[in-house]
């Protein structure tokens, strides 16, 4: 039996390609995307035509074009070779649709993975890592995401500092935090801590391990595999050898407060930490 996959808003049919086959039945359409008037780049077109722009490396606006008048065949001879069109249309697309469409796909996705058993033990497996992006010159965007101080004035790029949450089963980006370069990556990621569930397990490398964050986040019911931070895990004792480079140990509360904490949240913290620690040769 042949099945088609139909679209509520006009338009995909003639882009049809893998990233539709493989992402199309995840997405409900803002309605922010319904066309006003019939146009070459309607916004679910050109949300496809710039998906598959992103996904290849070094893909440039002008190639998205050319493709896209290769899948319209006949019917593309009308269409400019010039992306001034496509660019344009790029900028259009909502914000706020964009987002709530990675929403609903990631949601989904996550769905999918706990359905089809994809989980660790039955746990959720969430990894979060953070990183940076150049932004382009424009005096909005150097109010907004400063270019480092490092640099003399006119002579660098906006930056934006970014953390950001993954479901490891179905590599889905569950939530992003976005501030300036001055921010930390650990406070951007405290601003992703409602996107983590009671029995959630954080995987991360050693620039947020710390004692605040294990403590706080082992309250809530979210456990923590992370390298170990020997800047900040100074003080335990050991609890048990469990073998060869494999130990619990109590890991205790330093008796300097973290800036970015209260008194009362520092206080709420208890004084030790059980930890597994693990050594392992790379």
């Amino acid at each position: 039996m042949k099945q088609r996959t139909t679209s509520t808003v006009g338009g995909a049919d003639d882009i049809r390609d893998e990233f539709t086959a493989l992402f199309q039945r995840l997405i409900q359409w803002p309605t922010q995307f319904r066309a006003e008037r019939v146009r070459h780049y309607t916004p679910e077109r050109t949300f496809w035509l710039f998906l598959g722009q992103a996904m290849d490396a070094g893909g440039s606006c002008h190639e998205a074009v050319v493709r896209f008048r290769a899948r319209l065949g006949e019917r593309g001879r009308g269409l400019s070779t010039s992306s001034a069109a496509y660019c344009k249309a790029r900028k259009r697309l909502p914000e706020d649709a964009l987002e709530q469409i990675r929403a609903e796909v990631a949601g989904k996705a996550r769905e999918l993975a706990a359905a089809e058993a994809l989980l660790w033990r039955g746990r959720r497996v969430k990894a979060v890592d953070g990183s940076s992006v150049s932004m382009p010159d424009t005096a909005e965007n150097q109010a907004q995401w400063p270019q480092p101080s490092a640099q003399k004035p006119g002579c660098g790029f906006p930056v934006m500092r970014l953390a950001v949450l993954f479901c490891v089963a179905s590599g889905a980006v569950i939530d992003c935090a976005r501030s300036a370069l001055g921010t930390g990556e650990r406070t951007l990621f405290r601003r992703l801590w409602h996107a983590l569930e009671k029995g959630d397990i954080v995987l991360a490398d050693r620039g947020f391990c710390c004692f605040a964050d294990y403590g706080q986040l082992s309250q809530r019911g979210v456990d923590c595999v992370m390298r170990k931070n020997t800047k900040v895990c100074v003080k335990s004792t050991l609890c048990k050898q469990l073998g060869k480079g494999d130990k619990i140990r109590w890991w205790h509360k330093s008796a300097n407060r973290p800036p970015m904490m209260d008194h009362e949240l520092w206080d709420a913290l208890p004084a030790t930490i059980l930890v597994r620690e693990i050594e392992v040769d790379i």
